[in-house]
């Protein structure tokens, strides 16, 4: 979903992943590759046509407030539309980010 170098906090661009059903595992890996700041949190957010519909944080999608370099994996298995995009907040200067996603394979 994200792969940059940020200098402060926005949306990346949505992405189109498909509408995902409930009862699916939908991972999330959050990695903080490199940081100079107080703080950074990254959420997922959804929308089912990529703006029109406004989007909306995906409940348990977040890194948590960061403030070192560092993995985080979250979790969901609630029902998720189609378009999914990145969420930066925080106080920092640089923050270079990864963040993967997906449904988790054998969890249908």
């Amino acid at each position: 979903l994200a792969n940059a170098t940020v200098t402060g906090a926005g949306n990346r661009a949505g992405v189109n992943q498909g509408a995902k059903a409930s009862g699916i595992t939908y991972a999330v890996i959050f990695r903080l590759l490199a940081f100079t700041g107080t703080n950074i949190t990254l959420k997922v957010q959804e929308s089912s046509d990529d703006g029109a519909d406004v989007y909306v944080d995906v409940a348990s999608l977040t890194s948590g407030a960061l403030t070192a370099i560092g993995v985080v994996r979250a979790t969901t298995t609630a029902a998720i539309e189609a378009f999914r995009r990145v969420n930066i907040s925080g106080t920092f200067t640089s923050a270079l980010i990864l963040v993967t996603a997906g449904e988790v394979e054998g969890t249908a």
